[in-house]
């Protein structure tokens, strides 16, 4: 069965998508899990990387801002925010 509300899939998709490059799809799958998710600094700092490679710099500070507001688990947001 396929679970639409399993933020796991929607972020390995976004993982496979950024490999390939294609970040514009990355960032819709990292979207979808964080909705999912919300609380997940790992998917934010994700999607925040992925809108930083597009240029999109509110976009990604704006992720890396919440990221850290629910913990940040690795310290990465504050890292980028740091930048």
């Amino acid at each position: 069965d396929v679970n639409r509300n399993d933020y796991r899939a929607w972020n390995g998709l976004g993982q496979a998508y950024e490999i390939l490059g294609l970040n514009g799809y990355c960032i819709y799958y990292y979207s979808r899990a964080a909705q999912l998710k919300p609380d997940d600094s790992r998917m934010l700092v994700s999607l925040g990387e992925a809108y930083e490679k597009m240029d999109k710099i509110p976009n990604a500070l704006k992720c890396y801002y919440k990221a850290h507001s629910t913990g940040d688990i690795e310290g990465m947001a504050l890292f980028k925010l740091a930048k």
